[in-house]
């Protein structure tokens, strides 16, 4: 593993554990962003690992990410779809007011609960 990679995977673990910290406090929309930051380091690490190249724009990595995981048995489909769900959460906290800003917390934990497998997902297939 590139040591970038590994580096980019740190960060997701981080995030993952800094959004666990924040859901015992029940800032879900904070969660929300948690759960989506953390999946797209994630991505980061993956593309960057099989490529040597990382976007500099969500919708780059979320494109770059989805071809290189399209018809691979590695990712299953919800797995795949995560990125483009969850930034959602992050969108609404940062360009809603309102209540549409908030991220309720059943939507909060299933995204931190999927991001956790995303990311694990990913190391799984970086240690391949």
């Amino acid at each position: 593993m590139k040591p970038e990679t590994g580096q980019l995977m740190a960060a997701a673990r981080e995030l993952l554990d800094e959004a666990r910290s924040i859901a015992a406090i029940g800032v879900w929309t904070q969660v929300g962003r948690g759960a989506y930051s953390a999946a797209l380091q994630s991505a980061h690490a993956y593309v960057f690992e099989r490529t040597g190249m990382v976007s500099k724009t969500h919708a780059g990595t979320h494109a770059s990410f989805a071809a290189l995981t399209l018809n691979t048995p590695d990712f299953p489909p919800d797995l795949r779809g995560f990125l483009g769900r969850s930034h959602a959460l992050t969108n609404a906290a940062d360009y809603e007011v309102g209540p549409k800003r908030h991220v309720p917390a059943d939507r909060a934990i299933a995204a931190l609960e999927t991001a956790t497998r995303f990311v694990d997902r990913i190391a799984e297939a970086l240690a391949e």
